[in-house]
Parts: structure tokens; sequence; C-alpha cells
């Protein structure tokens, strides 16, 4: 099972106090895997302006292996604003030739980027209904 969450170690915490007999090994990856969301109307025509396979076909928490510009790339059809989203996942190498990636192939769709935490994760979920819990 794979878990992208802001929220680890209380995630850790809940699912080892709710395990009873079953035996769950966890294993955090992290420093190993890169995430870049694309979030909105337009995140599935930015996904395929850069992906090397189409990714119409994907439902809500399916993930697709294809490749960007010749490197290896997951995407989870996953959203936090409420809206349409994705999520790539890749090597943290390769972060600024994805991101070089997206601003260029996401212009003709209007493409912006939030970097602010508490944007990202606070107030667009809280407007779609949203709420981040940190007990």
């Amino acid at each position: 099972m794979w878990i992208t969450t802001l929220v680890i170690e209380e995630l850790k915490k809940w699912l080892n106090d709710n395990l009873g007999d079953r035996v769950v090994n966890f294993k955090e990856i992290t420093a190993e895997i890169a995430l870049y969301a694309i979030q909105g109307p337009k995140s599935r025509d930015v996904i395929n302006a850069i992906v090397a396979d189409n990714i119409d076909d994907l439902e809500n928490f399916d993930i697709k292996q294809t490749t960007v510009d010749g490197i290896g790339v997951m995407v989870a059809k996953a959203g936090f604003t409420g809206s349409l989203g994705y999520e790539l996942h890749f090597h943290p190498k390769f972060s600024a030739k994805i991101e070089e990636i997206i601003s260029e192939k996401g212009k003709p769709f209007d493409i912006g980027e939030v970097t602010l935490a508490d944007v990202m994760l606070q107030t667009l979920p809280a407007e779609a209904g949203f709420i981040l819990s940190h007990d």
C-alpha cells in the first residue's frame, strides 16, 4: 500500500494503535521520492501534455507508471483541493527537470504555481470541505 501524507508519524501511531493481530511494516521513502501535485479542472490536460502515456483511464486513487521526457514517474489520480487532481512521484534528482517541463508544457493551460504551504495544505482543502487533522 502506498500512502502519501504530511502526517506520517500520526498515521503510523494510529495504524499501530489499531492493528489488532495484524503485522504491518512501514518503509519511509520520503528521501527517495519527490512529488508534484497538479490540481484543478485542467490538471488532466496538463498531465497528458507531459507524460508518454495518456492517463484518461485513471480512476480516483489509481496509479499509472509512465515517463516524462524519459524520466520514470508514477501518476496518481488524487486531489486535495476538491477539484480534479493528480500527483507525480519520481526520483528527487529529477525535480528541477520535471518542474521545468510542467512549467513549459503547462503554459497553454494557464498553469500557476502555488508554493505557500498554508495555501496548499490548509486553505484549498478547507474550501473544499476537507479538514487536515493533526490529532
